[in-house]
């Protein structure tokens, strides 16, 4: 969210209140792709997972597809469609996310260590971002003005893709249905 904001408002030129038009569809949508997952997730386990990071991708490709066919004349509403795309595939993910992922745990041995894996999880998602943010906004778009810091977005996004796709491969590995609630 961060690097979109910044990057809608310095790259695109867009005012803060029309960042907020675009980016308000991503946690709106995010209720409703929870609100399907936790109704899916009993039916068909870890797919509701690779549905949500599927729709996350496809969410994103298109972000890059807008700013790629005109980023002069881009604006908020323009990208409030992929970003709500975005914002679904988000709460398909997060709701089932942990309900998988310690489907073999036993409630007892779960202690602090969901809460371990949430910080880690923040943790290395920040490290991502500044990594990704340093290298291609500060490398590739220095110096050549707020069309460049939009080419440069374009890599990042492409970055994101890429990530989503090995989060999909991920998901493979993990439990096939939700730990059963007790």
């Amino acid at each position: 969210m961060i690097a979109l904001n910044v990057m809608f408002q310095t790259g695109l030129g867009l005012s803060p209140l029309a960042c907020a038009v675009a980016t308000v569809a991503i946690p709106v949508m995010a209720i409703g792709g929870s609100i399907t997952s936790s109704a899916l997730l009993a039916k068909i386990g870890r797919t509701t997972m690779h549905i949500g990071i599927v729709s996350m991708a496809i969410g994103v490709i298109v972000v890059d597809i807008v700013l790629r066919a005109d980023s002069g004349g881009v604006t908020a509403w323009d990208l409030a469609g992929p970003l709500a795309i975005t914002g679904f595939g988000m709460g398909m993910v997060f709701v089932p996310m942990f309900d998988v992922i310690l489907a073999g745990v036993a409630p007892h041995e779960i202690g602090s260590a969901s809460g371990l894996l949430e910080s880690i999880q923040q943790l290395a998602m920040s490290i991502g971002i500044a990594a990704v943010g340093t290298v291609l906004f500060d490398r590739l778009g220095s110096g050549r003005g707020p069309v460049a810091f939009v080419g440069a977005s374009d890599h990042a996004l492409l970055v994101a893709v890429a990530f989503l796709g090995a989060a999909c491969t991920a998901v493979f590995w993990l439990p096939k249905h939700a730990r059963a609630s007790h």
